[in-house]
């Protein structure tokens, strides 16, 4: 690993790795098993397996469109 963080420490950090980081946000998820179901949270332990943290994209504002106007009907 020594190699790649000389190889990243050399490039530096670019502004489309800054960008893409900005956005993705870090959600909290219910993990699940390999056959898909919910991983239960053993009490026995000081943290809490039953969710993990997942980074996704931020969602998006979508613009809300207006309707279109009615076209006047022609006269024959």
């Amino acid at each position: 690993m020594g190699f790649f963080k000389w190889i990243s420490d050399f490039l530096g950090t670019s502004q489309t790795a800054r960008d893409t980081a900005d956005l993705l946000e870090e959600v909290e998820v219910r993990t699940r098993d390999k056959k898909g179901r919910f991983v239960p949270d053993d009490p026995t332990t000081p943290e809490n397996e039953a969710y993990t943290k997942v980074k996704r994209p931020k969602a998006k504002v979508s613009k809300i469109k207006k309707a279109a106007k009615p076209k006047p009907k022609k006269k024959k």
